[in-house]
């Protein structure tokens, strides 16, 4: 993936970096791939890289001021008035010179992206979960101005696709969608849910006749810097 809050190998790995968020786990691995310190906290939204831990840490905000030398916050929050004490916890936490990215999902690229670079809209489509996903996400607007509120300086942003899955044919991933890989299903009644992908399976079926499907989904990202 051409991304840099999920491939990290793109910047220069520290000392110490933390993982906050969704899928903590799967950047750590990339960040060791790229040279990093170990694991050496993990927890199911928190992981730690560093050669040297004090204490036992669980969350970022159990660090030591100026101990980190970079950040990757991926959805960190539960809602737009979260996003400003989580950078300020972030901030608290990195040396000077260090690096926070900070991502969420682009909803407005979501919106109008094409249906078949981003399966996922036929699930929010055909359940009317558009206005839903749009209220559970903060707008990169808000990320950088906060970003810069937190104290963060040369705060910029981009944008890029993040490859949840890779399927051989529309069957795998039709077996992937129903086990609850689409983000959204859990907003959708347990009922519903049969009637929901027997309406999509033939609007599937001719959107992809034959494999591959490469399940997509839009971020941006922001970045910062502590003076």
């Amino acid at each position: 993936m051409a991304s840099t809050i999920h491939d990290p190998a793109s910047t220069t790995v520290r000392e110490a970096v933390a993982v906050v968020g969704e899928d903590a786990a799967v950047v750590a691995e990339a960040l060791l791939r790229s040279g990093s310190p170990p694991i050496a906290v993990e927890e199911p939204q928190f992981v730690l890289l560093a050669a040297d831990v004090e204490g036992e840490p669980q969350r970022l905000r159990d660090l030591a001021p100026a101990s980190l030398d970079m950040i990757v916050m991926r959805r960190a929050w539960s809602g737009q008035a979260e996003v400003g004490p989580a950078l300020a916890v972030a901030r608290r936490a990195l040396r000077p010179g260090g690096r926070v990215m900070a991502g969420d999902i682009d909803a407005s690229a979501l919106a109008s992206g094409a249906l078949l670079r981003y399966p996922a809209r036929f699930l929010y489509d055909a359940a009317g979960l558009g206005d839903r996903v749009r209220q559970s996400v903060v707008s990169p607007t808000v990320l950088a101005t906060e970003m810069i509120r937190a104290g963060f300086r040369n705060v910029s942003g981009d944008t890029l696709d993040e490859v949840r899955g890779r399927h051989e044919s529309i069957e795998d991933f039709w077996v992937a969608a129903r086990g609850g890989r689409w983000r959204g299903l859990e907003w959708v009644d347990p009922e519903r849910r049969d009637l929901l992908f027997e309406s999509v399976a033939p609007i599937l079926a001719k959107a992809f006749p034959v494999g591959p499907v490469v399940d997509r989904e839009p971020w941006f990202v922001v970045d910062g810097v502590v003076p």
